[in-house]
């Protein structure tokens, strides 16, 4: 079903994307295909053409004319959305990007220059939605000439599957881009990074990402116990102190201990002995611990 005062055969889908009454406007305005209905409820078929109209509208800044252009264009920024649809990008956001397109055109269009106004929203359009795919559409950040070249090579892969019947390889897109192979290699890591996996993405019925790349780091355990064993450690008395620090931390045998304290080598080993019960014993006890753990 077409829209009633309708002039142009894809205006229908503009009223689809609007989800407008087929006799009232995007801002309130008549309908699309921007003219009002005549007596009897005749269309009148005489109306000024969009070129015509932002002409008006340059020399009046009747913005009632530009947004009627605007509405009678909105199937041309729906087609356009559709075009650069793909991935997990809601057409509904697309929409609304190519419609601001749209009325950015009507705002910069100079009729004086000779072109049409549908190519010239068109290109506008365009320019819209990439960079909303550049600027919006990446979860990981990267340089903009990847982007592009990125776009690039999705285009050139399709262009030589048809032409080859197969796959390309790498060297027959960097030939066809006349660009490196490594630029191509490049573009093709990046086409990774447009929407990353989440962690918390399942395999299925399996378990999650996370639960498959994340291990237990047994070396949390020994910062936990090193720490413990460190403030305990600061509750003996500083000779005691002193011969652990040599003995366990720059790894000191008794003797060469013995000769740098400047006493005997059973003395030191009495000493260390002396020095394990204190450790085991305010260890073993949840008041030494609870002191150990308080720092």
């Amino acid at each position: 079903m077409s829209c009633p005062g309708s002039a142009h055969p894809r205006s229908r889908i503009g009223c689809a994307s609007t989800g407008l009454p087929p006799d009232r406007g995007l801002f309130g305005g008549p309908g699309v295909g921007g003219r009002e209905p005549g007596q009897n409820g005749v269309v009148m078929t005489d109306a000024p053409s969009a070129e015509e109209r932002l002409r008006t509208y340059r020399q009046t800044g009747d913005r009632a004319i530009r947004n009627r252009v605007v509405e009678e264009h909105m199937w041309l920024a729906t087609t356009l959305a559709r075009e650069f649809h793909r991935g997990s990008e809601p057409l509904a956001d697309l929409v609304q990007v190519a419609a601001m397109g749209v009325v950015k055109a009507a705002e910069r269009f100079d009729p004086d220059y000779g072109a049409s106004f549908t190519s010239f929203a068109a290109v506008t359009i365009r320019g819209e939605l990439r960079r909303h795919y550049r600027d919006h559409g990446w979860t990981m950040r990267v340089p903009r000439r990847l982007q592009e070249l990125r776009a690039e090579v999705r285009s050139a892969v399709d262009t030589l599957a048809m032409r080859n019947g197969r796959s390309p390889r790498v060297p027959e897109i960097a030939a066809y881009l006349h660009v490196a192979t490594d630029e191509v290699i490049d573009a093709l890591c990046a086409d990774e990074n447009y929407r990353p996996l989440s962690l918390e993405e399942r395999t299925g019925d399996g378990p999650t990402l996370g639960e498959q790349t994340g291990v237990n780091e047994p070396s949390y355990a020994l910062v936990e116990a090193d720490e413990a064993f460190s403030s305990v450690v600061r509750l003996c008395p500083a000779r005691l102190q002193r011969l652990l620090h040599l003995r366990y931390v720059e790894g000191l045998t008794q003797a060469e201990i013995a000769a740098e304290v400047g006493i005997s080598q059973v003395h030191v080993s009495r000493l260390l002995h002396r020095a394990h019960r204190q450790l085991r014993a305010q260890l073993d006890t949840p008041d030494g611990m609870a002191r150990a753990q308080a720092g």
